[in-house]
């Protein structure tokens, strides 16, 4: 599985400032706002790699502290799949979630690597 230091290494200098580092709450993890969600989803996928899922964090209504809300979504690699079209189904999932999460502005997703 690709780390979360080999992630923030893949993004932009402009998603990389977006990155909140959960390691104070215990998760070696980053989370990205649900606002660029998309954003990181393309770059992690033009750079090769295989998103196999997320989980759904929310940032306290007094900014202090963010929690995992329970809610993800994942994927399994492929077996005999082709791989566009295992690269179609991780897509229509991972933008499926995101989309039902995005009018919330304190919703923030980790992305887990292959």
């Amino acid at each position: 599985m690709t780390s979360q230091s080999e992630l923030f290494e893949l993004l932009s200098g402009e998603l990389r400032a977006t990155a909140i580092d959960l390691e104070p709450y215990g998760v070696h993890e980053l989370a990205f706002p649900i606002t660029v969600a998309r954003l990181v989803l393309d770059q992690i996928v033009s750079a090769g790699q295989k998103p196999l899922g997320g989980d759904l964090w929310s940032r306290s209504d007094d900014d202090s502290y963010f929690s995992p809300t329970g809610e993800n979504w994942y994927i399994n690699l492929p077996d005999a799949e082709a791989p566009a079209d295992w690269l179609s189904r991780m897509r229509s999932k991972a933008e499926g979630f995101i989309d039902r999460h995005r009018s919330d502005s304190r919703s923030f997703v980790t992305f887990v690597l292959a």
